[in-house]
């Protein structure tokens, strides 16, 4: 076992998905449209023009 998954770090461990998502062009977009679709939001990563979200996998469909 690795210590990721020790760590709670597996897909049974979570009842989220962490994600980057990353944006076209200059700019990222609204945040409302990754809001509405149940993502949290996280810190921006402006070195990969994107941000670090969030998403209840419960919600996964709807993001």
């Amino acid at each position: 076992m690795t210590q990721p998954v020790k760590d709670g770090y597996d897909d049974a461990g979570r009842s989220d998905l962490p994600l980057i998502v990353t944006f076209r062009g200059d700019k990222a977009p609204s945040t409302g449209p990754f809001t509405e679709a149940g993502a949290h939001m996280g810190r921006p990563l402006p070195v990969v023009n994107g941000r670090a979200m969030r998403c209840a996998k419960k919600r996964g469909t709807d993001f």
